[in-house]
C-alpha cells in the first residue's frame, strides 16, 4: 500500500498525478488522504480573506466544500486511487478562541501561528493515527510507504501536514517520502530552501499515459484552476494548465521525490583499511 497525504483536495493530483497513475497500473493499492476537507463556516463567520476566496476565486456558493469534495472523488476515480477525507478545516477558516482569524492574506509563506500549529497539528496527528489503524498498516505484508508534501512555498496547511506526517510516521516506523508541491516548485529558488536539506532526490520517469493522467486529474478540479495557476484571463485555461504541467515535468525529467539521506555508519577505529 502507498499513502499520499494531501493538505488540500487537489495537492496530490497537482504534484504526484503521474506517479499515482503509474503505481495503480503496476497493481499497487494507493490511498490519497486529504486533510482540509471540512465544510466552511457560515458566511457570517467568514474572514474577509475567506469571503474574497469564496466570491472571486472558487465561486462555488456558500458551501464550496461540497463541490470541492466531489471534484476530488472524481479526480481520484480517474487515477484509480482511493480518496479519504480527513475533515479538518482549511487555514482560511481557522481562528483563535476570541473569533479572530489566525490568517488573513499571510497563509502562503507566512508565520505559522503557534496556537494553530498546536491545535491543528494535534487534530491531524489523531486523524493520521486513526487512518493508519483503519488501514491496518501494522499487519501489512510489506511496509507501506507514505508520501508527504515538502511544503515548498510555505503554505500553512502544507507545513502542518508535513510536520504531523513526520511525527506519526516516526511513531509507526513507516518510510516517509516527500513530494515537490506543484506549482510552488516551479520557482527557481524553491529547492534552495531548508525543506530539502539532508535529503536525496529520486526522479520517476513518466510515460505519456502517466503525464496525461496527471493533467486530466488536475483539470477535474475545475474550481481551483484559476486560483492555483493564475490563468483567469487565458482564452483556453485547460491548455494553459496542461502546458505548465508538461513544462515542469520536462524540466525535472519526470516527477521528483525526496527522502532523508541516511547518515553514514561510523568507521570503527579498529577496522583496517
Amino acid at each position: 500500500m502507498v499513502i499520499f497525504l494531501s493538505p488540500h483536495l487537489d495537492d496530490a493530483a497537482l504534484s504526484c498525478g503521474g506517479l499515482l497513475h503509474q503505481l495503480v497500473q503496476a497493481g499497487h493499492e494507493v490511498v490519497v488522504a486529504s486533510v482540509c476537507t471540512a465544510d466552511s463556516p457560515t458566511r457570517a463567520r467568514l474572514s474577509p480573506t475567506a469571503l474574497r476566496i469564496h466570491d472571486t476565486e472558487w465561486r462555488l456558493g456558500d458551501a464550496p466544500y461540497v463541490a470541492r469534495r466531489a471534484e476530488d472523488v472524481r479526480a481520484c476515480a480517474m487515477l484509480g486511487v482511493k480518496a479519504v477525507h480527513l475533515d479538518l478545516p482549511d487555514a482560511i477558516y481557522r481562528h483563535a478562541a476570541d473569533g479572530a482569524p489566525y490568517y488573513l492574506e499571510d497563509f502562503m509563506g507566512g508565520r505559522v501561528i503557534p496556537a494553530d500549529f498546536a491545535e491543528q497539528g494535534q487534530r491531524l496527528r489523531e486523524r493520521f493515527h486513526a487512518l493508519f489503524t483503519r488501514l491496518d498498516l501494522r499487519n501489512a505484508d510489506q511496509p507501506p510507504t507514505v508520501f508527504s508534501p515538502l511544503a515548498l512555498g510555505g503554505h500553512i496547511d502544507h507545513v502542518i501536514t508535513r510536520h504531523s506526517a513526520e511525527a506519526v510516521c516516526a511513531e509507526w516506523g513507516l518510510p516517509l517520502r516527500y513530494y515537490e508541491d506543484f506549482p510552488y516548485a516551479e520557482k527557481d529558488d524553491a529547492l534552495t530552501n531548508t525543506e530539502v536539506r539532508g535529503k536525496t532526490a529520486h526522479v520517476y520517469a513518466l510515460s505519456k499515459d502517466d503525464l496525461n493522467a496527471r493533467i486530466n486529474a488536475i483539470l477535474a478540479y475545475t474550481s481551483q484552476l484559476e486560483a492555483v495557476f493564475h490563468v483567469e484571463n487565458h482564452p483556453d485555461i485547460p491548455a494553459a494548465v496542461a502546458e505548465r504541467v508538461r513544462r515542469y515535468v520536462t524540466h525535472v525529467g519526470g516527477e521528483r521525490y525526496w527522502q532523508a539521506t541516511p547518515a553514514p555508519l561510523p568507521t570503527s577505529p579498529h577496522t583496517s583499511a
